[in-house]
């Protein structure tokens, strides 16, 4: 009987050839994508129209007076802008806040001359105070009330070189030709006729 051989494949370093991969293309076109912003936060912007009123209405705080006729001079100014009445409030807001600083900054400078001028009068200022309130009175005549109201909106009424004037033209014209006696309605002691020349000071 024949004898069977196998034969066996040689052996080799040669790489097993695999099939290329093949690549889908794509039909839908890449778009750029903002690296700065995502898509999904993106939002439409709205634009609102502004509305430029005919006419602005402004409210003051409590106690505050408001100039009308500053508020219609400067209408054409804020129409020309084109504010709306928002945005003109705000600028309002500001200019509120800015004169309520000023006059408190001013009363500060007012309590100020009050304390100097007391300091400088020395104990007996009620007295010397009588006698300004006493030279209103008698030179003042009929618009002495209306003489010291405006000393008193002013503050100048508490400013040192006011009172020191008034003091000395007292002393020039003499106590004497003061009136002496009380008239209806007024005073009678130095410390009330002296609150008349500071009636907001503390004595």
């Amino acid at each position: 009987m024949g004898s069977t051989e196998t034969v066996e494949a040689p052996e080799t370093d040669a790489p097993v050839a695999e099939a290329p991969e093949t690549k889908a293309e794509s039909t839908t076109p890449e778009k750029p994508v903002d690296k700065g912003e995502s898509l999904l936060s993106k939002k439409e912007e709205v634009k609102v129209e502004k509305v430029v009123p005919e006419k602005y209405d402004f409210k003051g705080p409590e106690g505050m007076e408001i100039d009308t006729k500053f508020i219609e001079s400067a209408t054409p100014i804020l129409k020309e802008l084109k504010l709306s009445q928002d945005e003109a409030g705000k600028l309002f807001g500001l200019m509120v806040e800015k004169t309520k600083a000023d006059n408190a900054r001013y009363q500060e400078i007012v309590d100020g001359w009050k304390t100097e001028t007391i300091k400088e009068l020395g104990a007996d200022y009620q007295q010397k105070l009588a006698v300004t309130s006493k030279f209103i009175d008698k030179f003042g005549g009929k618009r002495a009330d209306e003489v010291r109201q405006i000393l008193n909106d002013s503050g100048l009424g508490s400013h040192p070189a006011i009172v020191a004037l008034f003091i000395e033209a007292g002393k020039h014209f003499g106590n004497d030709s003061f009136p002496t006696g009380a008239t209806k309605n007024q005073p009678t002691s130095e410390e009330a006729i002296a609150r008349r020349m500071f009636p907001n000071t503390k004595y």
